[in-house]
């Protein structure tokens, strides 16, 4: 799905896909996630690829529950802000990039249960 003009990324979209391991929405246009974007995921989804999109912002249930993610590439958005707990249930996160963005302050509880970041 990556290069494409991708701007939202509906609730239960990838739900039949239980054995997904990466999505790659590199370069789209996403400005948000819904709450339930990545609903059905949560036990198979090991590589999630935002780069190069729009967004401006982090919710705290962006990636919620995403238990088995390892990697989160973020890079090159124009994020500005990171919800405090947005990646506390992404116990097993070992690389987040968030290069290349508008981030201006984190809270010092983000990082909290992120054990495995390298």
């Amino acid at each position: 799905l990556k290069e494409n003009k991708l701007n939202e990324i509906d609730d239960y979209l990838f739900t039949s896909l239980n054995a997904l391991e990466t999505i790659d929405l590199n370069r789209n246009l996403i400005k948000t996630l819904n709450r339930n974007s990545f609903h059905g995921l949560e036990m198979c989804l090991k590589n999630l690829i935002l780069n190069e999109n729009k967004l401006q912002f982090i919710k705290i249930y962006y990636f919620q529950n995403l238990i088995r993610l390892k990697s989160l590439q973020l890079k090159k958005n124009f994020i500005s802000s990171i919800e405090t707990g947005s990646f506390n249930t992404i116990i097993n996160l070992e690389e987040l990039n968030l290069e290349d963005n508008c981030i201006f302050a984190l809270d010092f509880r983000l990082f909290f249960n992120l054990n495995k970041l390298k």
